[in-house]
């Protein structure tokens, strides 16, 4: 494939560029008469067309132009909304600088990040009112626009249903800055990256050569909006193919909106898919079925060979959890056990699993036959090379840096290459192999490498262990575990610890000695979790 030709625009391969707006716009056309956005609403199905959304990003992205100008900071706060989504395409597509922020955090992180973007105006969720009123104390000239208002007054909403006049987009290049981007930061500590129209145009063009999608399939949106990977994959990238994408704003609706939409990809993390595979097997437990369940995954692992059809046909009561019609997950932020992409592979879902970091938008390579070649190849937007085991990336997907902080940016880029933190290596294929975080590598007292990645992801296939984080201390290697309280109360477990200890156990004997967990600690409360639902190491 050597381009992909949109309306006029030309897609390269080989680097040929345009800006990200005109990317959107072009989707929007050529698709306009399918469902861009559907979702639940008070139980009820909702939609909007391709066509609808491309008048409602004009409106909004007219009036943000309006009111701050090409290069001018926008916040977004609130959970996923078609609001939300159309201000943050409204964004990209008329110049302004975006800083997604995370819906999670407390009213002074968020003002933090606010006033650490330099945003002169605030779009936000109904229910972060009080943290948009703290900004305002905080930030007296800050413009204060929600993105709904049940009372009728302005809002994005309005924007979208109105007629505020539409505006020319201005000219974009592939240097200007799009949008600023908060690390989850697992120890505590986040930074803001600043990623350029060309940054997103790399991550996007790359999406697009990994998946094969029709318009009339449907991707499920679950992870948070202030993520790369939601943004570029999730938002971006199914709008090239028509597809619809599925909001879905929490957990708790999720299983709605497998049966209302029954969607055909999603994109997820490694917590999540544990979830579900938990509460697949904890609910055949419930109904008596856990011997049916384990025969229907026996009969689709020996049916791989014979195709997919007839693997799914014998796990298709199974797939029903998911609506029926899953047939791909798009896997990234952490860790994938094989244990867990067994489980899948053998129901007939397929895995695509990639590498990527939010400083380079986030993708640097992607697999999409996970059994033969780890990480995958690299995107041909960016090269890699490992120095002294750690991962290194240049090319037009690495941000332009972290803002306001050029010390921090000369210490991570260094002679045009990224340095990541993460540990890995290149095979005889020239796939990416991932080994874990630099900073989290433990050497033991025999100059043993350990990835303590590698083992919570042992550790976190047995049903009583809810999270772990692994460790060293006195030359051990010890765990800090929270139990599964849900699934030992459901079971009649009553020595909880002495449940966890035995899981461990059974865990040591499949993993190498030097990998074997030696002390165990109980929390009784969980560990603090990032957006993107990884635990903060720093709080064990």
């Amino acid at each position: 494939m050597t381009g992909v030709l949109v309306n006029s625009v030309l897609y390269s391969d080989r680097g040929s560029w345009t800006s990200i707006g005109r990317y959107i716009f072009d989707c929007f056309e050529k698709n306009s008469a399918s469902d861009c956005c559907v979702w639940l609403e008070n139980g009820e199905r909702r939609s909007i067309s391709y066509g609808q959304m491309l008048e409602a990003v004009k409106r909004v992205g007219s009036y943000l132009f309006t009111a701050v100008g090409k290069g001018g900071h926008v916040a977004l706060l609130g959970k996923k909304s078609l609001e939300w989504i159309v201000s943050y395409f409204g964004c990209l597509c008329y110049g302004v600088v975006v800083s997604p922020l995370d819906a999670a955090l407390s009213r002074e992180e968020s003002a933090k990040q606010f006033r650490f973007s330099d945003s002169t105006l605030l779009l936000y969720d109904p229910a972060c009112a009080g943290i948009a009123e703290h900004i305002k104390e905080l930030c007296p000239d800050t413009h204060c626009v929600p993105l709904r208002a049940g009372d009728g007054s302005f809002s994005a909403a309005s924007l979208i249903g109105g007629d505020f006049p539409v505006s020319e987009a201005p000219e974009l290049k592939e240097d200007d800055l799009a949008e600023i981007l908060f690390t989850s930061g697992t120890t505590g500590v986040g930074k803001g990256v600043m990623l350029s129209v060309g940054n997103v145009c790399a991550a996007v063009m790359f999406g697009i050569r990994l998946v094969d999608c029709a318009s009339d399939e449907s991707l499920l949106s679950i992870l948070p909006n202030n993520h790369s990977f939601e943004l570029a994959v999730g938002l971006l990238t199914p709008i090239y193919f028509g597809m619809s994408i599925i909001l879905c704003s929490s957990v708790k609706t999720i299983k709605d909106c497998f049966r209302t939409f029954r969607p055909s990809i999603m994109l997820v993390v490694p917590s999540l898919m544990q979830l579900f595979r938990k509460e697949i097997l904890r609910e055949a437990k419930r109904r008596g079925e856990a011997e049916k369940l384990e025969q229907g995954l026996r009969i689709a692992r020996e049916l791989k060979p014979v195709g997919v059809d007839a693997q799914r046909s014998a796990a298709r009561e199974i797939l029903s959890y998911f609506g029926g019609r899953l047939k791909c997950l798009i896997c990234g932020g952490a860790f994938f056990s094989e244990d867990l992409v067994s489980f899948y592979d053998d129901i007939g879902i397929r895995f695509i699993e990639g590498y990527g970091i939010t400083e380079c938008a986030p993708i640097v390579s992607c697999n999409t036959d996970r059994f033969s070649c780890h990480l995958g190849v690299i995107s041909p937007y960016c090269e890699v090379r490992i120095e002294d085991g750690e991962i290194c990336v240049s090319g037009k997907n690495v941000m332009l840096g972290y803002y306001k902080n050029p010390e921090q940016t000369a210490r991570a880029i260094r002679d045009g290459w990224f340095h990541t933190g993460d540990l890995g290596a290149l095979d005889e294929q020239g796939c990416l192999i991932l080994h874990g975080r630099k900073d989290n590598l433990i050497i033991n007292s025999n100059g043993e490498n350990i990835s303590p990645e590698q083992v919570e992801n042992y550790l976190s296939t047995k049903e009583i262990i809810a999270q772990s984080v692994v460790y060293a201390e006195d030359d051990l290697l010890a765990a800090s575990i929270y139990p599964n309280l849900r699934f030992a109360e459901a079971n009649g477990i009553r020595d909880v610890e002495q449940a966890v200890r035995e899981a461990v156990e059974e865990t040591n004997k499949t993993l190498p000695h030097k990998l074997r967990v030696e002390r165990i600690h109980i929390r009784k409360e969980p560990f603090e979790m990032t957006s993107t639902m990884k635990v903060k190491r720093g709080k064990r």
